[in-house]
């Protein structure tokens, strides 16, 4: 069986309401979330404030890979923006899979290098030091129009999924 394969029938369907969190800030890591409809607002806490809007990820987008990999708390919140519907692959699942299938860790890593981009692009965005250049940066991260590397090796939306 494909890889794909194997990750939609490992993962648990959640639906989620509007302003619903997947995981907050110091969450036990779970396992990683796929969009397969809606949207989900990631928020990074900045030293001394509440966490801020950071980016926001449609279907396809996969979020929570470096604590689930590192076995580690959250590190930032993920919450619905509308109505979404998400995949949840536990940790669990990660590492069977890994087991059973040793390019699996390649999938995950090029889940990471890609998240690590876009957390890049948003440190970028942060040292602007130009109100206007800081904004238009936000609204590139926001649209996910910065240059990312493929989120992984598989689409999330598995076929027949009814979206919001």
């Amino acid at each position: 069986m494909a890889f794909r394969e194997q990750v939609l029938q490992s993962c648990d369907h959640i639906k989620l309401c509007t302003g619903q969190a997947v995981f907050e800030v110091g969450d036990e890591a779970g396992g990683i979330f796929g969009v397969a409809s809606g949207r989900l607002g990631l928020h990074v806490p900045a030293l001394g404030h509440e966490p801020t809007l950071s980016f926001i990820g449609g279907p396809g987008f996969w979020a929570g890979d470096l604590a689930a990999v590192a076995g580690i708390a959250r590190r930032t919140s993920l919450i619905a923006c509308c109505d979404t519907e998400v995949l949840r692959l536990s940790r669990a699942s990660m590492i069977r899979l890994a087991r059973e299938d040793q390019d699996a860790w390649l999938h995950f890593a090029e889940l990471m290098a890609a998240n690590f981009t876009l957390s890049l692009a948003t440190i970028g965005m942060l040292r602007r030091s130009s109100p206007v250049a800081r904004i238009a940066s936000l609204l590139l991260n926001l649209a996910g129009r910065q240059q990312r590397a493929p989120l992984l090796s598989f689409e999330v939306v598995p076929e027949n999924w009814t979206g919001c």
